[in-house]
């Protein structure tokens, strides 16, 4: 059985206010300019910043991949 809960997100405050995650895709060859889309088989470099007030001794952040581009792993 799989069971899948959601309640509306509108008019829910945030449980954790001091926690900001960035997401920003720029080109490998030009890393100052962020991009919106790629041409195909361009390599692309995928900056995920996460910024909090406080240390966090357990915490995980999953990203998923928009659809289209493959990982590589160097």
């Amino acid at each position: 059985m799989d069971l899948r809960y959601q309640t509306p997100a509108r008019g829910i405050e945030s449980l954790n206010p001091d926690i900001a995650v960035d997401r920003e895709y720029t080109l490998l060859d030009d890393p100052n300019t962020p991009i919106s889309s790629a041409p195909r088989s361009e390599i692309m470099r995928i900056r995920l910043t996460v910024m909090t007030d406080a240390d966090r001794k357990f915490m995980s952040v999953e990203d998923a991949l928009p659809a289209g581009p493959e990982p590589i792993d160097p």
